[in-house]
Protein backbone atom coordinates (compact mmCIF):
# COMPACT_ATOMS: atom_id res chain seq x y z
CA UNK A 1 0.00 0.00 0.00
CA UNK A 2 1.65 3.32 -0.90
CA UNK A 3 1.78 5.82 2.15
CA UNK A 4 -0.47 8.00 2.49
CA UNK A 5 -0.49 12.01 1.28
CA UNK A 6 0.96 14.54 3.84
CA UNK A 7 -1.65 16.94 3.49
CA UNK A 8 -0.12 20.23 2.19
CA UNK A 9 0.12 23.93 4.15
CA UNK A 10 -0.73 27.05 2.69
CA UNK A 11 2.39 28.80 1.77
CA UNK A 12 2.95 33.03 2.10
CA UNK A 13 1.41 33.92 -1.05
CA UNK A 14 2.47 36.37 -3.26
CA UNK A 15 1.64 39.76 -3.22
CA UNK A 16 -0.03 39.81 -7.19
CA UNK A 17 -2.12 36.65 -5.76
CA UNK A 18 -3.35 38.61 -2.39
CA UNK A 19 -4.41 41.88 -5.50
CA UNK A 20 -5.98 38.98 -7.70
CA UNK A 21 -8.18 37.46 -4.72
CA UNK A 22 -9.26 41.22 -3.51
CA UNK A 23 -10.08 41.68 -7.04
CA UNK A 24 -12.32 39.13 -7.23
CA UNK A 25 -13.34 39.27 -3.59
CA UNK A 26 -15.13 43.13 -4.26
CA UNK A 27 -16.84 41.53 -7.67
CA UNK A 28 -18.58 39.17 -5.98
CA UNK A 29 -19.30 41.23 -2.65
CA UNK A 30 -21.28 43.73 -5.48
CA UNK A 31 -22.77 40.86 -7.22
CA UNK A 32 -20.39 40.29 -9.75
CA UNK A 33 -18.92 36.68 -11.17
CA UNK A 34 -15.52 36.55 -11.37
CA UNK A 35 -15.93 33.97 -13.64
CA UNK A 36 -18.25 34.82 -16.05
CA UNK A 37 -18.47 38.76 -15.29
CA UNK A 38 -22.14 38.40 -15.40
CA UNK A 39 -24.28 39.64 -12.62
CA UNK A 40 -24.97 37.05 -9.29
CA UNK A 41 -26.14 37.18 -5.86
CA UNK A 42 -23.71 39.26 -4.30
CA UNK A 43 -21.73 38.40 -0.87
CA UNK A 44 -23.25 41.62 0.67
CA UNK A 45 -26.77 40.50 0.04
CA UNK A 46 -25.54 36.63 1.41
CA UNK A 47 -24.03 37.88 4.47
CA UNK A 48 -26.90 40.02 5.68
CA UNK A 49 -29.46 37.24 4.67
CA UNK A 50 -27.96 34.84 6.97
CA UNK A 51 -26.07 36.77 9.83
CA UNK A 52 -29.89 38.69 10.18
CA UNK A 53 -31.74 35.42 11.48
CA UNK A 54 -29.10 34.26 13.77
CA UNK A 55 -27.87 37.75 15.38
CA UNK A 56 -32.18 38.11 16.10
CA UNK A 57 -32.21 34.91 18.20
CA UNK A 58 -28.67 35.19 19.83
CA UNK A 59 -29.92 39.00 20.85
CA UNK A 60 -33.46 37.44 21.86
CA UNK A 61 -35.61 39.19 19.22
CA UNK A 62 -36.67 36.08 17.81
CA UNK A 63 -37.38 32.39 19.59
CA UNK A 64 -36.13 30.66 16.34
CA UNK A 65 -33.75 30.49 13.10
CA UNK A 66 -34.76 30.79 9.99
CA UNK A 67 -33.44 31.18 6.59
CA UNK A 68 -35.13 32.28 3.70
CA UNK A 69 -35.47 29.58 0.95
CA UNK A 70 -34.72 31.92 -1.61
CA UNK A 71 -30.79 32.74 0.26
CA UNK A 72 -30.36 29.38 0.35
CA UNK A 73 -30.73 28.47 -3.34
CA UNK A 74 -28.67 31.56 -3.95
CA UNK A 75 -25.93 30.53 -2.03
CA UNK A 76 -25.42 26.58 -3.74
CA UNK A 77 -25.93 28.42 -7.04
CA UNK A 78 -23.12 31.02 -6.38
CA UNK A 79 -21.26 28.62 -3.93
CA UNK A 80 -20.62 25.96 -6.83
CA UNK A 81 -23.19 23.76 -4.85
CA UNK A 82 -26.07 23.10 -7.92
CA UNK A 83 -25.50 19.35 -7.94
CA UNK A 84 -26.90 19.18 -4.51
CA UNK A 85 -30.42 20.08 -6.12
CA UNK A 86 -30.04 16.18 -7.41
CA UNK A 87 -30.61 15.30 -3.67
CA UNK A 88 -32.37 18.18 -2.57
CA UNK A 89 -35.15 15.72 -1.38
CA UNK A 90 -32.30 14.47 1.22
CA UNK A 91 -31.73 18.00 2.55
CA UNK A 92 -33.64 19.56 5.75
CA UNK A 93 -32.86 23.14 6.23
CA UNK A 94 -35.53 23.28 9.51
CA UNK A 95 -33.45 20.44 11.39
CA UNK A 96 -29.99 21.75 10.71
CA UNK A 97 -32.05 25.64 11.79
CA UNK A 98 -33.19 23.43 15.08
CA UNK A 99 -29.08 22.32 15.78
CA UNK A 100 -28.20 26.07 15.44
CA UNK A 101 -30.99 27.00 17.59
CA UNK A 102 -29.87 24.67 19.89
CA UNK A 103 -25.95 24.77 19.74
CA UNK A 104 -24.72 28.36 19.01
CA UNK A 105 -24.92 29.79 22.65
CA UNK A 106 -23.33 26.81 23.78
CA UNK A 107 -20.51 27.89 20.93
CA UNK A 108 -20.09 31.37 21.47
CA UNK A 109 -19.77 31.18 25.44
CA UNK A 110 -16.34 32.49 25.10
CA UNK A 111 -14.67 35.12 22.78
CA UNK A 112 -15.36 33.73 18.82
CA UNK A 113 -11.56 34.29 18.62
CA UNK A 114 -11.08 32.12 21.28
CA UNK A 115 -12.76 29.05 20.30
CA UNK A 116 -10.43 26.21 19.75
CA UNK A 117 -10.11 24.85 15.89
CA UNK A 118 -11.03 21.23 17.05
CA UNK A 119 -14.34 22.87 18.48
CA UNK A 120 -14.84 24.55 15.27
CA UNK A 121 -14.21 21.84 13.08
CA UNK A 122 -16.27 19.13 14.94
CA UNK A 123 -19.28 22.25 14.88
CA UNK A 124 -19.53 22.69 11.01
CA UNK A 125 -19.32 18.33 11.05
CA UNK A 126 -21.91 17.85 13.34
CA UNK A 127 -23.71 21.07 11.26
CA UNK A 128 -23.05 19.08 8.18
CA UNK A 129 -24.96 15.94 9.49
CA UNK A 130 -27.96 18.04 10.61
CA UNK A 131 -28.14 18.92 6.89
CA UNK A 132 -28.67 15.60 6.23
CA UNK A 133 -32.85 14.47 6.82
CA UNK A 134 -32.76 12.16 9.81
CA UNK A 135 -35.41 10.20 7.44
CA UNK A 136 -33.38 9.60 5.05
CA UNK A 137 -31.36 6.11 4.71
CA UNK A 138 -27.77 7.47 2.76
CA UNK A 139 -24.37 6.81 2.76
CA UNK A 140 -23.62 10.03 2.51
CA UNK A 141 -25.09 11.76 6.05
CA UNK A 142 -22.67 14.86 5.36
CA UNK A 143 -22.70 18.01 3.55
CA UNK A 144 -19.76 19.71 5.38
CA UNK A 145 -19.73 22.15 2.21
CA UNK A 146 -22.66 23.53 2.04
CA UNK A 147 -23.05 23.73 6.54
CA UNK A 148 -19.71 25.46 5.94
CA UNK A 149 -20.67 28.35 3.36
CA UNK A 150 -24.18 28.89 5.30
CA UNK A 151 -21.89 29.49 8.60
CA UNK A 152 -19.29 31.32 6.83
CA UNK A 153 -22.13 34.25 6.38
CA UNK A 154 -24.62 33.18 9.60
CA UNK A 155 -22.18 33.75 11.72
CA UNK A 156 -19.51 35.77 10.42
CA UNK A 157 -17.85 36.93 13.62
CA UNK A 158 -16.55 32.62 14.20
CA UNK A 159 -13.13 32.15 12.43
CA UNK A 160 -14.57 29.48 9.56
CA UNK A 161 -13.61 29.43 5.94
CA UNK A 162 -15.00 28.10 3.29
CA UNK A 163 -14.80 24.54 2.71
CA UNK A 164 -14.63 23.13 -0.73
CA UNK A 165 -13.99 19.40 -2.11
CA UNK A 166 -11.35 21.09 -4.78
CA UNK A 167 -9.51 22.75 -2.25
CA UNK A 168 -9.10 19.55 0.17
CA UNK A 169 -8.49 17.73 -2.85
CA UNK A 170 -5.67 20.08 -3.89
CA UNK A 171 -4.72 20.45 0.00
CA UNK A 172 -4.13 16.70 -0.55
CA UNK A 173 -6.57 16.10 2.74
CA UNK A 174 -8.77 13.07 3.45
CA UNK A 175 -11.37 11.94 0.60
CA UNK A 176 -14.63 12.24 3.23
CA UNK A 177 -15.34 15.93 4.20
CA UNK A 178 -16.54 15.46 7.54
CA UNK A 179 -12.84 13.61 8.27
CA UNK A 180 -11.12 16.42 6.37
CA UNK A 181 -12.90 18.95 8.16
CA UNK A 182 -10.60 19.27 11.06
CA UNK A 183 -6.89 19.58 8.82
CA UNK A 184 -9.06 21.94 6.51
CA UNK A 185 -9.65 24.07 9.72
CA UNK A 186 -6.33 24.06 11.13
CA UNK A 187 -4.57 24.48 7.27
CA UNK A 188 -6.51 27.77 6.82
CA UNK A 189 -5.72 28.89 10.07
CA UNK A 190 -2.25 28.69 9.94
CA UNK A 191 -2.34 30.43 6.37
CA UNK A 192 -4.65 33.57 7.94
CA UNK A 193 -1.61 33.93 10.48
CA UNK A 194 1.19 33.61 7.93
CA UNK A 195 -0.61 35.64 5.65
CA UNK A 196 -1.67 38.43 8.06
CA UNK A 197 0.39 41.08 7.56
CA UNK A 198 -0.69 41.23 3.87
CA UNK A 199 -3.97 40.54 4.18
CA UNK A 200 -4.23 43.74 7.11
CA UNK A 201 -3.42 45.76 4.55
CA UNK A 202 -6.68 45.18 2.38
CA UNK A 203 -9.25 47.88 3.08
CA UNK A 204 -12.98 46.13 3.03
CA UNK A 205 -15.10 47.51 0.12
CA UNK A 206 -18.07 49.40 1.00
CA UNK A 207 -21.02 48.82 2.05
CA UNK A 208 -24.26 49.48 -0.54
CA UNK A 209 -26.56 49.57 2.73
CA UNK A 210 -28.12 46.27 1.75
CA UNK A 211 -26.68 45.06 5.04
CA UNK A 212 -27.27 46.04 8.45
CA UNK A 213 -24.55 48.50 9.68
CA UNK A 214 -23.52 46.63 12.86
CA UNK A 215 -22.88 43.79 10.86
CA UNK A 216 -20.82 45.52 8.44
CA UNK A 217 -18.58 47.25 11.28
CA UNK A 218 -18.27 44.27 13.42
CA UNK A 219 -17.17 42.02 10.52
CA UNK A 220 -15.62 44.01 7.72
CA UNK A 221 -14.36 46.65 9.80
CA UNK A 222 -13.23 46.02 12.94
CA UNK A 223 -13.33 42.03 12.72
CA UNK A 224 -11.43 39.61 10.24
CA UNK A 225 -14.21 38.06 7.90
CA UNK A 226 -12.95 40.12 4.81
CA UNK A 227 -9.19 38.69 5.51
CA UNK A 228 -11.03 35.46 5.57
CA UNK A 229 -12.88 35.55 2.22
CA UNK A 230 -9.98 36.52 0.57
CA UNK A 231 -7.89 34.34 1.41
CA UNK A 232 -10.50 31.93 0.47
CA UNK A 233 -9.97 33.24 -3.09
CA UNK A 234 -6.00 33.71 -3.03
CA UNK A 235 -5.64 29.87 -1.62
CA UNK A 236 -7.94 28.80 -4.80
CA UNK A 237 -5.93 30.77 -7.39
CA UNK A 238 -2.57 29.63 -5.74
CA UNK A 239 -3.71 26.30 -6.26
CA UNK A 240 -5.36 26.85 -9.82
CA UNK A 241 -8.99 25.51 -8.64
CA UNK A 242 -10.02 28.62 -10.13
CA UNK A 243 -9.81 30.47 -13.66
CA UNK A 244 -10.94 34.05 -13.30
CA UNK A 245 -12.20 35.81 -16.79
CA UNK A 246 -8.81 37.72 -17.95
CA UNK A 247 -8.95 40.52 -18.30
CA UNK A 248 -11.40 40.42 -14.96
CA UNK A 249 -13.61 43.27 -15.32
CA UNK A 250 -12.78 46.78 -13.26
CA UNK A 251 -12.30 46.75 -9.72
CA UNK A 252 -15.18 47.90 -8.03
Amino acid sequence: MPPARQPLKIPRLSQNIIDRAEHCARLIWFGTSYLTAKPQTSDEFLLQEFSRPVKDFLTGQTNSITFSSGALHDLMVVGGLKALFRTQHQLDFRQFETFLEKNLFNLLKSSSSSIPNLELSEFVKNSGKALVSAKVNTNAGYRVALASRILFFAIPQVKLFNFSQDLSDALQLQSRPQVAIYNFQEIFDAGLRSNRSRLNKITPPASSRTICESVYDENLVNGDWWQRRVLDLAVKLHFNTVTPINPLPPKP
